[in-house]
């Protein structure tokens, strides 16, 4: 990121000891993802990938690389040892599921970034992460494994679903720790304006030992909240020990915004157990090439929904008024909506790839939110589960 005011990433990726490995050693195949788990729409990432080539380091040649879909390239090898492929990513869409880069940060979420060498995508590798100068923090899930200099360092990558799993954020965002039951937790935060920072990480050690008390495993030994607080944004993006989001900044200071901003975070938090290690079949193991359907997601993100709000109101932020007003919502959005009683839970899941993201006029009373529905039959199960076993 030598310029980052380009929005430009560079990226290089050196490959060694593949003979063995893939299928046609004279031919690699390097592939960029369609999409990115936890955000079930085709977003295309290639489209933002320029000036591909490649080397043969070893015999110090230029190597012919050419594109044969949309987010393959083909490199020929000629019996080349090592080869070094180079690409740019235009990085300017500011969302949990893409990548963002100009003078004063950046944030990689690697399905957007990193391509993977087809066949290989299970071996491990080492990322190496340079920063612009005067740039001095990188924030990730990944482990360091040595740090080159005051702005780069090296990480250890297990496998391409763990480099996918692991956004980024470089810059000079301020860092905050706490220490709960002997693991560690990084709160990570950009903002495009100051504010007391201490009561909302205060907020969100709550939310942390609230969850995990719900759990009899904790399954990592760090876990980082990478945080951008911007103009106009909402989402958040659950990954394996991390997770990140974004928001406005004007969301801190109304209560019932504030409420609503930290229940994002208590879910994307809860998903650490529902979705990364407990998750629907069908969505796994990935293919990054196209949709991967199941008719689950209610599950996965509709009971996630329904703890996020109850997990903030166990946690004494919200009153137990504010918590039932914020459920009830919920309900009142099933009984306004003729979609809801048009399309089940399953069907939603199943269809999201082609109408959860991609609204129209219709939408409302043919289709409904899989969150919303998972939530309150979450609900429903929970009362069931209570009254029948007291």
């Amino acid at each position: 990121m030598a310029r980052p005011n380009t929005h430009y990433f560079e990226v290089r990726i050196s490959i060694s000891d593949f003979k063995k490995i893939v299928p046609d050693p004279s031919k690699l195949h390097v592939v960029m993802p369609v999409w990115t788990p936890g955000s079930y729409l085709v977003r295309e990432f290639s489209k933002n990938v320029l000036d591909l080539g490649a080397n043969l380091i070893d015999i110090k040649k230029k190597a012919r690389s050419y594109k044969i879909s949309k987010n393959d390239w083909v490199v020929e090898t000629e019996g080349s040892d090592e080869v070094e492929v180079t690409y740019l990513v235009y990085a300017f869409e500011l969302s949990v599921n893409t990548s963002y880069l100009d003078d004063k940060h950046g944030i990689i979420n690697g399905a957007s970034v990193f391509m993977y060498v087809q066949g290989m995508e299970k071996i491990d590798a080492v990322l190496e992460v340079h920063a612009f100068p005067g740039w001095k923090k990188i924030s990730t899930g990944l482990r360091e494994i040595r740090k080159l200099d005051s702005t780069s360092s090296q990480y250890s990558v297990p496998n391409y679903d763990i480099l996918v799993d692991s956004p980024i954020e470089i810059g000079n965002q301020n860092l905050h720790e706490f220490n709960i039951n002997g693991v560690k937790y990084e709160v990570s935060i950009f903002s495009i304006s100051e504010f007391d920072e201490e009561p909302f990480v205060s907020d969100i050690r709550k939310i942390v030992e609230t969850t995990t008390k719900v759990f009899s495993e904790i399954p990592y030994d760090r876990y980082i909240f990478i945080v951008d607080f911007t103009a106009d944004s909402f989402g958040g993006l659950e990954h394996l020990n991390s997770t990140h989001c974004l928001a406005s900044i004007f969301r801190l200071e109304p209560p019932q915004e504030y409420r609503e901003l930290l229940a994002l975070f208590s879910h994307e938090f809860f998903h650490v157990w529902n979705v990364k290690r407990m998750r629907p079949k069908g969505l796994g193991p990935f293919d990054y090439t196209k949709e991967t359907y199941t008719k689950s997601l209610w599950i996965a993100e509709g009971i996630t929904s329904y703890y996020d709000d109850l997990l903030i109101r166990r946690a004494g932020i919200f009153s137990v008024g504010e918590y039932l007003d914020a459920f009830c919502a919920n309900i009142s959005l099933m009984k306004s909506l003729p979609g809801s009683r048009w399309q089940s839970a399953q069907e939603a899941s199943y269809d999201t790839w082609i109408k959860h993201y991609r609204q129209n006029e219709n939408s409302p009373n043919v289709s409904f939110s899989y969150y919303t529905q998972g939530a309150v039959i979450g609900w429903m199960l929970d009362m069931e589960i209570r009254k029948s076993s007291g």
